[in-house]
C-alpha cells in the first residue's frame, strides 16, 4: 500500500486572518443594518412627537443645576413631548401646532434668594405668555440645588401652559 501524500495544511495565520475578516464583515453588516433600522425608527418617533423646546437661565454658579432640575420637571410634566434645549442666543425653532416653547428666567440669583418666572408660547400661533415672578428665599442657609425642585414646582403651579399637567398630576 502506498502512502498518500499529506493533505495541504492551511497556514494557521492565514486561516485566522480570513476568519477574522469574515467576522468583522459580518459585524459591520449587522451594525449597519441594525443601526439603520434603529435610526429610522427613532427619527420617525421623534418627528411624530410634539416638540417642547426650552431655554434655561445662565450667568450664576448653579444655573446648570437649575436647568437640570427644570428639564427633569418638564420630562415628568410632558412625557409625550420630545425635549430640546435651546441656547440663550439661539432663535426659537419653528413650532408646529402641538409644539411648545418654555423659557425659565432667573431675574435675581443671590446666595440667599432666587427669583424667576416662566414664559411660554404654543405652536398654534398663540401669543407669548409671561408668568408671574416666584421667589425662593432662605434666611438661614444659602439657596442650593436641593431646593430647586420645590421652587420649580411652585413656579409651575402658577404659570404652566394649560396643555400640560403638573409634575404631580402625572398626565
Amino acid at each position: 500500500m502506498t502512502a498518500r501524500p499529506p493533505l495541504p495544511r492551511a497556514i494557521p495565520g492565514v486561516e485566522r486572518r480570513r476568519a477574522a475578516r469574515y467576522a468583522v464583515m459580518a459585524l459591520l453588516l449587522g451594525l449597519a443594518a441594525g443601526g439603520a433600522m434603529a435610526d429610522r425608527t427613532d427619527t420617525t418617533t421623534q418627528m411624530d412627537r410634539p416638540l417642547l423646546a426650552y431655554r434655561c437661565p445662565a450667568g450664576f454658579d448653579t444655573a446648570e443645576a437649575l436647568c437640570h432640575a427644570f428639564r427633569e420637571m418638564l420630562g415628568r410634566s410632558a412625557p409625550r413631548h420630545a425635549l430640546r434645549r435651546i441656547a440663550p442666543d439661539d432663535a426659537v425653532p419653528p413650532l408646529r401646532d402641538h409644539d411648545l416653547f418654555i423659557a425659565l428666567h432667573a431675574r435675581l440669583a443671590t446666595p440667599y434668594r432666587l427669583t424667576g418666572r416662566l414664559d411660554w408660547q404654543t405652536g398654534d400661533g398663540g401669543a407669548r405668555v409671561e408668568g408671574p415672578d416666584v421667589s425662593l428665599d432662605s434666611s438661614d442657609a444659602a439657596v442650593s440645588p436641593g431646593m430647586y425642585d420645590d421652587f420649580l414646582r411652585a413656579l409651575w403651579e402658577v404659570s404652566a401652559p394649560p396643555a400640560l399637567a403638573g409634575p404631580d398630576r402625572g398626565e
